[in-house]
């Protein structure tokens, strides 16, 4: 079972932060406290804090909550898929366009490939397919096969 619990205050705390932090356009601050448990036992507990610009009631706890998750949602689904299955973060160059370039080319890559294969909706079947790595390796030994499955979509 997972709990997710907010806290947002726009009052003192804010003010805190936007005054004495130097964020001078923090309206709310929020706290995000998420908890897992397995067979009734404590397993994972998780504590985030955000800082917005709107107030409160353009943006109301939920919506913080909301945006807040949709957020990880893009962190978990693109960059960590990146850094961790594809090792991003330790290829380099020292030219600086062709750093950009080449993470244009990962995403580019990464999206195609979710495009003609996409994840299985279902979180536990989805850890037995096939890894990303392994996928771009069959689709680079056979560039016409996935251009042809990229064209049929």
């Amino acid at each position: 079972m997972t709990i997710r619990e907010l806290w947002v205050c726009d009052g003192i705390g804010a003010d805190y932060v936007r005054e004495d932090l130097d964020f001078p356009n923090a309206r709310q601050v929020g706290y995000i406290k998420k908890t897992i448990y397995i067979d009734g036992k404590l397993k994972i507990q998780d504590d985030r804090y955000g800082i917005t610009s709107h107030v409160k009631k353009d943006f109301p706890p939920m919506m913080f909550l909301d945006t807040t998750r949709k957020h990880w949602e893009i962190e978990n689904g693109l960059h960590h898929v990146k850094d961790r299955s594809w090792g991003e973060d330790h290829q380099y160059t020292n030219n600086q366009l062709m750093g950009g370039v080449l993470g244009v080319l990962r995403s580019l890559s990464l999206n195609a490939m979710r495009v003609i294969r996409p994840p299985d909706p279902d979180r536990k079947k989805r850890k037995y397919q096939k890894s990303l790595p392994k996928q771009a390796i069959e689709y680079l030994a056979k560039p016409l096969v996935a251009i042809s499955k990229l064209l049929n979509v």
